[in-house]
């Protein structure tokens, strides 16, 4: 089973719209290390269509260059949520 993650309307902290939104997703081991989780993330900014990614495939982030306010959805991948 996949967990979901949905986030909408990212703006910049002045108010106006973000330009560039970075995505990585990851864990805290109990040794308080980062590691990366497999996720797959699609982003839906403007009048663009929504654009998916595959961290897992990929590698641990992506930067995206955006259009007024966007929407994101990220789904941990099975080798993740188990």
């Amino acid at each position: 089973m996949s967990t979901i993650i949905s986030v909408h309307s990212f703006r910049g902290g002045t108010g106006k719209s973000a330009r560039e939104l970075k995505v990585w997703v990851h864990q805290i081991t109990p040794e308080g290390e980062s590691e990366r989780v497999p996720a797959v993330v699609e982003i839906s900014s403007g009048e663009q269509s929504p654009r998916q990614f595959d961290l897992g495939a990929i590698g641990e982030q992506v930067l995206v260059r955006l259009s007024g306010g966007c929407t994101v959805q990220i789904r941990l991948t099975e080798a993740s949520a188990a």
